[in-house]
C-alpha cells in the first residue's frame, strides 16, 4: 500500500521532464486510495460504506476528467491501439 504512495511521489520527481507526471501522480494516488479503502471498507457498516463507495466513484470520475484535460492539452500520448 505504501509503495503506491511512494510511486506517486517518484512519478512527480522522475516525470517532470516527460510532461505526464501529473497524470501518473493522480493515477498512483488513486490506486493507493482504493487499496486503503479496500482495507477499511469491511470494518464499517453498510451506510458509511455507501458514502465511501460514492467517494471512490467520484474520485474515478475526477481521474478520468483529469486525463481528458491533459490529453486535450497534448501532455499525454494517444492510448488507442
Amino acid at each position: 500500500m505504501w509503495t503506491l504512495l511512494g510511486r506517486a511521489v517518484l512519478s512527480v520527481l522522475i516525470g517532470v521532464q516527460r510532461g505526464n507526471f501529473v497524470y501518473k501522480f493522480f493515477y498512483y494516488l488513486t490506486e493507493w486510495y482504493l487499496q486503503l479503502l479496500a482495507r477499511i471498507l469491511p470494518k464499517f457498516l453498510i451506510i458509511p460504506s455507501l458514502f465511501l463507495v460514492q467517494g471512490v466513484l467520484t474520485l474515478l470520475v475526477l481521474r478520468f476528467i483529469v486525463y481528458l484535460i491533459f490529453y486535450n492539452l497534448g501532455y499525454l500520448p494517444d492510448l488507442t491501439p
